[in-house]
């Protein structure tokens, strides 16, 4: 007889839930949690799992991704260009009697920033977009070396006569190139930690 009353509520889980929830006294505050556990829904809480769809955790792995590669990359160019900024000067100036230069360069860059484009569509959050922004200044930068090398080197060699904005522009490159490595290279337990403590203020409380 206990068998078949189970078989019936395995099948019908539907059924026993409302005739719970309607003839159980006190059935105004019954606990949706304990719906879902009787109709055999497992509460996201208490599988264990963090708040974060399957989709999401995808944005957040490629933006990891993506950071590993062009936080340390632009962090090293920063650098390195404030050490050698004396330099700046001379290297454009051999840079621009070469129409050569400006094309494979072009070529390059703006397939790299196409490839950043294509791969990482995602403006969620300040690193998904600091990271989908730096793809579309990339490819604009070899768009513009491709169609229009001229206008772009003049205005870079504006830029390096106004040493004070130079010397800003790097400082901010580099900052952003830190914190790019930081969220692609930081500890994957930091960020579980945390959305273990996020999701530990969604459980019931006892009454």
């Amino acid at each position: 007889m206990l068998l078949k009353v189970l078989a019936r509520i395995d099948a019908e889980p539907g059924r026993w839930v409302d005739m719970l929830t309607t003839y159980a006294p006190g059935s105004q505050d019954f606990s949706p949690y304990a719906r879902d556990l009787i109709s055999g829904q497992i509460p996201l809480w208490l599988k264990g799992g963090n708040a974060m769809s399957t989709p999401q955790q995808s944005e957040v792995a490629t933006t990891r991704m993506f950071s590993r590669v062009l936080g340390p990359y632009l962090a090293i160019l920063a650098v390195v260009a404030l050490v050698r900024a004396s330099e700046m000067p001379t290297l454009l100036s051999e840079f621009k009697p070469n129409t050569v230069w400006p094309w494979v360069t072009g070529a390059f860059v703006l397939v790299t920033g196409l490839i950043v484009i294509a791969r990482h569509p995602y403006w969620r959050g300040v690193p998904a977009a600091i990271v989908s922004a730096v793809g579309w200044l990339v490819a604009l930068k070899g768009a513009f070396l491709l169609t229009i090398p001229g206008v772009y080197l003049s205005a870079a060699d504006s830029l390096v006569d106004a040493r004070g904005w130079l010397m800003a522009i790097y400082v901010a490159v580099a900052a952003v190139g830190l914190y790019l490595t930081y969220v692609g290279w930081a500890p994957e337990r930091h960020r579980s930690t945390a959305a273990s403590d996020g999701s530990s203020a969604d459980l019931p409380r006892a009454a």
